[in-house]
């Protein structure tokens, strides 16, 4: 019998399965970054792992990730050195790929010395976010993900910040208080400005992106603002987590299973 289904908030997904997405690496090669991040998650040196393996841990259809090795490959942040011998001077079945000084520095990087970085490094991605959801949903267009991955390391840092004040441990109510105490949603005022320069996307990519967060997705709420943020030329928009918003992951045999949003109402433009 299949399990019953399972319940995810946003804070239980920082706990969970997700893929860091380099600040760096989305306004080189951006979705590419997935793929990045994906094989990160197997080694910070060299891997002899099959794409399929790779695809596997970024999420990603085989070919897609193929490209994207491709890409990757040629902007420096791996180096695909092909089929190596082995010991016995036989090819391996792998291409070795090596994980370039590029992007090790860029995950090194000094958010209070670079000011490029404007205090973000990566952002994080759930796994869930990189599945097809149900309700004529379907996959999360990459201008929605890589927000979100921008919104969702905003409140992994709330969190850690939290916990190191109030301990570890604390429950979703607890810590829904706790970032309240430290500024709650203003803690989440994003320009558009900024957003452009931490995920390479272009003005009406986030624009749409954020619009889709909100009203299709009910991932965010999106609350509109005329004030500035310093040192940029547009107006910051609060987006704020949904602390209803759900993920529902309905098991359907013993390997596979469905996803659902299950979202509060939808804020916009207050």
């Amino acid at each position: 019998m299949p399990e019953p289904p399972q319940e995810i908030s946003l804070l239980d997904s920082l706990n969970g399965e997700w893929i860091k997405l380099l600040v760096a690496a989305m306004r080189d090669v951006g979705p590419a970054a997935q793929t990045l991040g994906g094989f990160l998650k197997m080694t910070m040196r060299e891997a002899y792992s099959p794409v399929e393996e790779i695809a596997h841990r970024t999420r990603l259809p085989v070919a897609t990730v193929r490209k994207h090795l491709v890409t990757l490959h040629q902007a420096g942040w791996i180096y695909n050195s092909g089929r190596q011998p082995t010991k016995r001077g036989n090819p391996r079945r792998t291409a070795t790929i090596k994980v370039t000084d590029k992007t090790r520095k860029a995950l090194d990087t000094d958010v209070s010395s670079d000011p490029k970085t404007h205090g973000l490094i990566y952002g994080i991605l759930p796994w869930w976010a990189c599945c097809s959801i149900a309700g004529r949903i379907g996959m999360l267009p990459w201008s929605a993900k890589a927000v979100f991955s921008v919104v969702m390391a905003r409140l992994a840092s709330l969190k850690s910040g939290a916990e190191n004040q109030d301990g570890k441990g604390l429950s979703a109510d607890d810590l829904e208080g706790s970032i309240e105490n430290m500024g709650g949603d203003d803690r989440f005022r994003f320009s558009l400005t900024r957003l452009m320069e931490y995920t390479g996307l272009t003005h009406d990519s986030v624009t749409t992106a954020k619009r889709l967060l909100n009203h299709r997705l009910g991932i965010l709420e999106l609350y509109y603002d005329h004030r500035r943020e310093e040192g940029t030329a547009t107006p910051t928009d609060l987006l704020v987590p949904d602390w209803d918003f759900r993920v529902i992951v309905t098991p359907t045999d013993e390997s596979h299973y469905r996803l659902a949003f299950s979202k509060g109402e939808a804020k916009s433009g207050q």
